[in-house]
């Protein structure tokens, strides 16, 4: 752009970067996320300022503590593709005990699609033969989320609390 310099435009750019760590540093301050709201609130700066969709795993001990909230994938404007192997080894790799899926849709709602949908009910049996839990699956978009577990896609509808 005319009359911008080139480190004012490389600031520019680095702004959303420099505010997603910003929100992600003032979640962790709240470890323990044994709620949808808990993790819904934890796990929406992780997608601030994406343009693609991006996929998050967030791995959690028995007392849901937060272990590690680790990018596993990344995507389209309008798609992303999960690794049921890349779920499994980073969850192994946390020691974790149980496990809340994340991604987002930046250009669109905060809805499952069919794929969304397919994708959940077909990792959670796989992961509880390894004794790990999927407790949700969400999916962002800008500051809302919707709770894959909340709308009953997971089997199990827990209004609330995740129960152990």
């Amino acid at each position: 752009m005319p009359g911008i310099s080139e480190h004012a435009a490389v600031l520019l750019h680095a702004i959303p970067a420099l505010g997603r760590r910003y929100f992600i540093d003032q979640t962790r301050q709240e470890k323990i996320l044994n709620s949808t709201e808990r993790c819904g609130a934890y796990l929406i700066p992780y997608f601030f300022g994406a343009r693609e969709e991006q996929v998050y795993l967030l791995s959690l001990d028995a007392k849901c503590k937060v272990i590690c909230c680790r990018q596993i994938g990344e995507g389209s404007v309008n798609a992303a593709s999960i690794s049921v192997r890349k779920v499994v080894e980073t969850a192994l790799n946390a020691n974790a005990t149980s496990v809340v899926l994340a991604h987002n849709h930046p250009h669109g709602l905060s809805r499952p699609s069919s794929q969304d949908i397919r994708m959940t009910q077909n990792l959670a049996p796989t992961l509880k033969q390894l004794n790990l839990e999927l407790l949700d699956h969400f999916i962002v978009s800008g500051n809302e989320y919707v709770s894959m577990m909340e709308l009953g896609y997971l089997g199990i509808k827990r209004v609330r609390d995740f129960d152990f």
